[in-house]
């Protein structure tokens, strides 16, 4: 496995332990902020819908995921 590959791999257990632990998310959005804005931004490939369904399989919060802008208008996922 490569290192992308890796690091796409990790997102969902980063998020997942982040729902029980950090809901805010911030280091989630600290160390993956490429993935989140995939997550923010719609587009015609449909990435950010597998990734939607990858961190809610294992997330505490079950509904509670949510994507929105910070007060700088950057994309910050919490949970």
């Amino acid at each position: 496995m490569t290192l992308p590959m890796l690091y796409g791999a990790s997102f969902g257990p980063a998020c997942w332990i982040s729902s029980r632990v950090q809901p805010d998310g911030q280091v989630v959005n600290a160390v993956y902020p490429q993935l989140v804005m995939i997550m923010w931004n719609r587009s015609s490939l449909g990435y950010e819908s597998l990734l939607w369904r990858y961190v809610t399989v294992g997330n505490a919060s079950g509904d509670n995921l949510s994507v929105g802008l910070d007060t700088r208008g950057r994309p910050r996922i919490s949970f």
